[in-house]
């Protein structure tokens, strides 16, 4: 009566040894590979595994180079755009992708670990590639890419006048999304698409700076230039007139808004007509014997208007409301001076 009870212990007892060979099996290969890929692993088509992590981060740094040349078309209703994932600022995260694939078999819940790994000996084991993309490559080179076909949205700007500084007022534009470009480049990438290939459309972009915000830097530079600006260079002043001043103003726009900027070269071509009997041709020292005695002649350096740093102190005079400004001149200097005579 004993024996068919045995026999059902066996058989009960047949499965739970093998589970048991195996999950000691797959702990002493997973301890056997510590800071190695686990067994038949591959990654892009390669076959890394048991290397270790040096190894391995090699063949990633060869993944990576040949990944740049990949093509890319970006394709829109009416265009297709023609790159690569290089010049488009995509790239394998060398990183990510080394600690992705010395994870591989090593992660998900513990009870499936060991299935996983006898299913490893039928078929291979796919390490992801991890990707990363440069923003602002990927935006540069979108609008290169788009040309005539795209509109850039126009900033508003600071316009000069005799009777007051107005503006300019921006306007939106339509094109490729940077960000939508990246999103869908990445997607497109992880799943594995050679080329890569890609459908979307341009948006309307706009101005990141409004027109009240640019009228009210106008109203407060058309106050600050209501008298004629007073600008002073060595013993010499003049009056620069109002419609004078505001024709030099301009702006630009950048992180921070709507910034007032100045016309260098015609602020010192007007400056030079206006300050007058400032210019001096340099002379060298010269040394004559008078009576047997050397009398030096005393060197003169050159001088005119204007100095390189004009334009960036009439601009700050300007913006801070200041009635006048005071520049400096530029010097040249005499090439035999007053002192390399005494020294003779």
């Amino acid at each position: 009566m004993a024996r068919p009870q045995t026999r059902t212990l066996l058989a009960a007892g047949i499965p739970i040894a093998l589970l048991v060979l195996v999950v000691a099996a797959w702990a002493i290969d997973a301890g056997a590979s510590g800071g190695r890929v686990m067994r038949n692993v591959t990654l892009d088509t390669r076959d890394v595994g048991r290397l270790e992590e040096a190894q391995l981060t090699s063949v990633v740094a060869r993944v990576a180079a040949d990944y740049a040349d990949t093509p890319v078309e970006i394709r829109t209703t009416g265009q297709t755009y023609r790159s690569t994932a290089g010049e488009l600022g995509l790239s394998v995260d060398q990183k990510a992708t080394v600690a992705d694939a010395l994870d591989v078999g090593r992660t998900g819940a513990w009870p499936l670990r060991p299935v996983n790994w006898v299913a490893s000996f039928a078929s291979a084991q796919e390490a992801p590639l991890r990707f990363r993309i440069r923003q602002e490559q990927l935006a540069l080179v979108l609008i290169a890419l788009e040309g005539v076909d795209g509109r850039q949205p126009t900033e508003p700007r600071i316009v000069g006048s005799p009777d007051a500084v107005g503006i300019t007022g921006g306007e939106s534009g339509f094109t490729l999304d940077p960000d939508q470009v990246a999103d869908k480049l990445l997607t497109a990438a992880e799943a594995g698409r050679d080329p890569l290939t890609i459908r979307t459309e341009p948006v309307e972009k706009f101005p990141t700076i409004s027109d009240a915000d640019a009228e009210k830097l106008a109203q407060e530079l058309t106050f600050k230039t209501s008298r004629p600006l007073v600008v002073k260079a060595d013993e010499v002043s003049t009056e620069v007139p109002v419609a004078t001043v505001r024709g030099w103003l301009s702006s630009e726009a950048g992180a921070d808004g709507l910034k007032p900027t100045i016309d260098g070269p015609r602020v010192v071509k007007d400056l030079q007509a206006l300050l007058t009997g400032l210019d001096a041709e340099k002379q060298d020292a010269s040394i004559a014997l008078v009576n047997g005695t050397p009398q030096i002649t005393p060197s003169v350096d050159g001088r005119r208007c204007c100095a390189a740093d004009t334009p960036d102190r009439v601009l700050q005079a300007i913006v801070d409301g200041q009635p006048e400004a005071t520049i400096a001149l530029e010097v040249d200097e005499a090439d035999f001076t007053t002192a390399d005579a005494e020294a003779l």
